[in-house]
């Protein structure tokens, strides 16, 4: 639609992103672009993989921060399950 008009219609306009979660959006796509894929599509990050992303990059994170990166993934499959 805004291809079309020019305008992005009000109801798409969402909030501004948090700069303070950045780094987690971030180590999600990176998670993202080494998942694995089956028959139906993407498959979900699981809790090793996250855990061996962590170990392999020094990167420390905490349980809500896994929570967080967990609840993407979800999202991230939904919105692709749509697109099938």
């Amino acid at each position: 639609m805004e291809r079309q008009t020019g305008r992005t219609p009000i109801d798409l306009i969402g909030p501004d992103f948090p700069f303070e979660l950045s780094y987690l959006w971030s180590l999600f796509v990176d998670l993202s672009n080494g998942r694995s894929a089956g028959m139906t599509g993407p498959n979900p990050l699981s809790f090793l993989e996250i855990e061996s992303y962590m170990r392999l990059t020094g990167t420390p994170l905490n349980p809500w921060e896994v929570e967080v990166i967990k609840r993407l993934d979800n999202t991230y499959l939904k919105v692709m399950s749509k697109g099938s």
